[in-house]
């Protein structure tokens, strides 16, 4: 595809709805063609024999992309916020973990998934259905037909990292809090002693437009097999049940999540929030608020001693310099405080720390 179709955004809208549209009733994630493809490798909610080694196979595929974790560190990370809002790359700006940690994500799985769902025949009739942009329905966009036994895959890796104690960052939303809880209490049961959570928050239309141009690029690319990875807009939208509100409900989950009993009973836990959805509330001047606050916490850190740099903090475990932190004291940002990487301008980051 060339750059000028690259660039068309009505070309790209064009193709957008066309997909919509076929990959909805029978190819949705919860259509017929997904749980007749589940049902023909699932015998009562559990993997026959033969899908059990194509599992097992997928988990050896994954863990080889990163053969030197740190193990026995029991340190997590786990992401909050919505699809398209920038979750890993906020990780990676934070600079907060390195090669040492496992990173699960769904979406890998999902490309594996998708191959062998095209390597079977299982969806050559929709793969030759060709778009209004001359190019035929890519793999990836077929994503969904996967996402649940993506999701199955991804549990039985974490099984396996929690108990070998690995440092491991868990990608996903937080969009459904009961998992969320259910996942930290896993977390504790397997004595984990640093559990930290990256909330990033973005608008809804914000969140909205990156996903599709995440999708798009992926679609444009000559030197991708799979393609660009499709989400329907309605699975953003439901992250986003109040029109009037900027902030997704993975924000209050997350927040809850950090204010519950398991939380605050973990030698350290961490909440950590990239907020780029407007400037910080109040009659004050935001930045002179913010810089108070920053400085509340970096002395509050420093002489506590919670787990900041300057003491080096769990065993095993990489930590946010102090000034990352915050103690019940407020709000901090500072775009300066970042590592080599810094966030997206016009964004704050406001932290918090147990104990």
């Amino acid at each position: 595809m060339s750059p000028d179709q690259l660039a068309d955004s009505e070309l790209r809208d064009r193709v957008a709805a066309q997909l919509n549209e076929l990959l909805s009733g029978q190819l949705a994630g919860n259509g017929t063609r997904a749980t007749a493809w589940l049902a023909r490798h699932m015998a009562g909610g559990q993997p026959t024999a033969e899908r059990t080694r194509v599992w097992r196979n997928i988990e050896d595929r994954y863990r080889a992309r990163q053969p030197q974790v740190t193990r026995e560190g029991r340190a997590a990370l786990l992401t909050a916020g919505a699809p398209g809002a920038g979750k890993s790359t906020a990780v990676d700006q934070l600079g907060v973990v390195d090669d040492g940690w496992r990173r699960l994500d769904a979406d890998v799985v999902k490309d594996y998934l998708v191959e062998e769902l095209a390597a079977a025949g299982a969806v050559d009739d929709v793969l030759a259905v060709e778009l209004v942009d001359g190019r035929p329905v890519m793999p990836r966009e077929l994503a969904g037909l996967v996402h649940i036994e993506s999701v199955a895959i991804v549990e039985l890796m974490r099984d396996r990292c929690l108990r070998d104690g690995e440092n491991v960052v868990i990608e996903g939303t937080l969009a459904w809090e009961p998992a969320a809880h259910r996942l930290l209490g896993e977390l504790a049961r397997a004595a984990y002693r640093e559990v930290s959570i990256v909330d990033v928050e973005v608008p809804r239309e914000l969140a909205r437009a990156r996903a599709v141009e995440r999708w798009w690029a992926g679609r444009c690319d000559p030197g991708s097999g799979l393609g660009g990875r499709w989400m329907p807009l309605s699975v953003i939208d439901r992250v986003y049940p109040d029109p009037g509100e900027r902030h997704s409900v993975c924000a209050a989950n997350a927040r809850a999540l950090f204010d519950s009993d398991v939380a605050r009973g973990l030698p350290i836990a961490r909440l950590t929030v990239v907020d780029s959805t407007g400037p910080v509330p109040g009659d004050r001047d935001p930045r002179a608020a913010l810089r108070s606050a920053a400085t509340a916490a970096r002395a509050a850190a420093v002489g506590a001693g919670h787990g900041c740099a300057e003491d080096g903090g769990a065993a095993g475990a990489a930590v946010l310099p102090a000034r990352h932190l915050l103690l019940d004291a407020g709000l901090v940002t500072d775009s300066a405080a970042t590592s080599s990487a810094p966030p997206p301008a016009e964004c704050q980051l406001v932290g918090h720390q147990h104990p």
